[in-house]
């Protein structure tokens, strides 16, 4: 492996008790060149699924977007459950820059864009791309 850019990425889907869908979900993830799935664990009770990884930009981009739209098409928030309010069938998509990139290429505006493709695909998540939290001093 050895990426120029690298950025890592910690999606949180609603499902955590179906295992069929959870490999469906995470797929997209093994199966993509210049991605590199990390972990994933998934809670029954809270019915979370939270997915850690790693890739080039591009590539992970990609992979995301299919994932999300796997999401969309497999959970049924009208049956959902689980101690863990939810906000759609992905929450959030947290990017973290890692190598050679910066919150610039994570933002609105970063080539490529990932938030025009979600957003066209389905209207319930959040992206959370902000810089990390700083010292109150």
């Amino acid at each position: 492996m050895s990426w120029n850019k690298i950025i890592e990425c910690v999606p949180n889907f609603s499902e955590g008790r179906d295992l069929e869908k959870i490999d469906q979900i995470v797929a997209p993830f093994r199966a993509k060149a210049g991605v590199k799935l990390l972990d994933y664990s998934n809670d029954e009770d809270h019915n979370r699924l939270v997915v850690t990884l790693v890739g080039e930009p591009e590539a992970l981009y990609e992979a995301i977007v299919e994932a999300v739209g796997a999401a969309v098409c497999l959970i049924d928030l009208n049956q959902h459950t689980g101690q863990h309010p939810r906000m759609g069938a992905v929450d959030v998509i947290p990017f973290i820059p890692i190598k050679n990139t910066s919150m610039n290429m994570i933002a609105p505006g970063m080539e490529p864009p990932i938030i025009l493709p979600i957003l066209l695909n389905t209207v319930d998540i959040t992206l959370v791309a902000r810089p990390r939290a700083r010292s109150l001093e």
